[in-house]
């Protein structure tokens, strides 16, 4: 009877030995799988951190290299913007293409004529020993210039129309009324140059020597006179221009502007405001 008892007792230690160690085999399962599971949590992780971006660039369409047009000539500056453009999109390394409106205002067209008309305000100028006042009058102008990079030269062609106003400075009568046409054309070379703020603005800023030739007319009462004379010319003028396409611009300026004597007439000093509209090619 007791050796009986003594095997159930064995058989019950046994079973539950046997129990207690399929228990802690689940529980180190469940460990293991939970640490399998923060594991690869962590992996996805890391994998959204390096491709968060992933989704965005794939948003954005890639453009594929330009290819030349059949219709554009080799060596000409239509090509070579296209083969600026195919080596900028290749060496690209956000996937985003350059368009042709991001480098057209940075290949600039090398020709430019430009037509420019001011508001054209004549200084005061030395008569004999009196002063001669003019009214404000007008100037028109025509440019050609040939740009390389910022830098860019050129010829000029300009008029002035103004009217004379009065003589001051007269002991004991002060100033007398005055009238009479003025005219005056002027041939100049020029070079400045120009700046581009960003891809629409730019400013610019010349020089320019040359010859001018004066009409002069003074009438005093009864009396007139009359100059018409060569002299030499030069300009210096500033503006700030805006680039609507890659042919066409428009510039607002200021140039003061000087030329010699005519006659009794000392030099001429002018200030004009006004805008030039250019035309690229």
């Amino acid at each position: 009877m007791k050796l009986y008892f003594f095997f159930i007792i064995l058989g019950l230690s046994i079973y539950s030995n046997i129990l207690n160690g399929s228990s802690l085999t689940n529980e180190q399962r469940l460990e293991s799988l939970d640490r399998e599971i923060q594991e690869f949590q962590a992996r996805i992780k890391a994998l959204q951190d390096r491709y968060k971006n992933l989704g965005k660039k794939l948003e954005k369409p890639r453009h594929s290299a330009v290819q030349p047009d059949s219709h554009i000539e080799a060596g000409s500056d239509d090509f070579q913007n296209q083969i600026i453009l195919d080596e900028v999109n290749e060496n690209s390394s956000d996937g985003e293409a350059v368009t042709n409106e991001e480098i057209i205002y940075t290949n600039q067209n090398k020709n430019s004529f430009r037509f420019s008309y001011a508001i054209c305000i004549p200084h005061d100028t030395d008569f004999a020993n009196y002063k001669m006042e003019y009214h404000t009058g007008h100037s028109i102008g025509l440019t050609y210039s040939r740009h390389h990079d910022w830098f860019f030269w050129g010829l000029h062609l300009g008029a002035k129309f103004f009217e004379s106003d009065k003589m001051s400075d007269i002991p004991l009568w002060g100033d007398l009324p005055a009238s009479g046409n003025n005219y005056s054309t002027n041939f100049s070379l020029i070079s400045g140059l120009s700046y581009n703020l960003n891809e629409k603005f730019y400013v610019q800023g010349n020089i320019g020597v040359g010859i001018n030739h004066s009409w002069d007319e003074i009438q005093l009462g009864s009396t007139t006179v009359k100059y018409n004379e060569a002299n030499l010319y030069g300009a210096l003028g500033a503006g700030i221009g805006i680039q609507f396409s890659e042919f066409v611009s428009m510039l607002l300026f200021y140039e003061i502007d000087v030329h010699g004597d005519s006659g009794r007439l000392d030099s001429r000093v002018f200030s004009q405001l006004g805008l030039k509209m250019g035309f690229h090619y």
